[in-house]
């Protein structure tokens, strides 16, 4: 008999507190994940290769003390409304469908920030302010993007890592490449 993934809806309606990490990988039939309640991660939100990912609800989540970081999935938006902290890595790579990511009251990264996501057309970190490691964005938000909100001091911190420096501008047309 040939193993079929059936797991189509994970709704978590009252947890508030994950002590360690989520990690999700390879849920084929996976379309919604949903935590509305959720406040804290100790650990990693890890959600990589969740093909028919196209909804994700962590609209209270405040802390997380790994990585964030959501990797091959089909979802076309993703807003964290509370998440102040991230402990390690933001990472979104590869999520092709992605167009609009929001994190306006995330103020520190102590890790990588990165945004590859190809289709990006808004994004909003207005509180943003630390990025402990490498930060990079795909050359697309500079293409796509009617609205790219990153405050100037953490733009001006990122401008000299290399396709970033072509893509930075908040709110405004990205500058001239000679202007980095």
């Amino acid at each position: 008999m040939q193993y079929q993934h059936v797991l189509a809806l994970l709704n978590f309606p009252q947890l508030a507190f994950v002590g360690q990490a989520i990690n999700l990988q390879d849920l084929d039939a996976i379309t919604l994940l949903s935590a509305p309640q959720l406040t804290f991660i100790g650990g990693d939100l890890f959600l990589k290769n969740n093909i028919a990912l196209m909804e994700v609800d962590f609209s209270a989540l405040a802390y997380v003390g790994g990585d964030v970081s959501f990797q091959q999935s089909l979802f076309t938006s993703v807003s964290f409304p509370q998440l102040t902290f991230v402990g390690h890595d933001f990472i979104f790579v590869y999520d092709a469908a992605l167009t609009f990511a929001s994190a306006p009251q995330l103020t520190f990264v102590t890790r990588v920030f990165s945004l590859e996501s190809t289709n990006i057309q808004s994004v909003d970190f207005a509180a943003l302010t630390y990025v402990g490691g490498d930060s990079s964005a795909a050359s697309s938000i500079c293409q796509n993007s009617a609205s790219f909100v990153i405050p100037s001091n953490i733009r001006s911190a990122l401008a000299g890592h290399g396709a970033l420096c072509q893509t930075l501008d908040a709110n405004a047309a990205c500058p001239a490449p000679s202007s980095c």
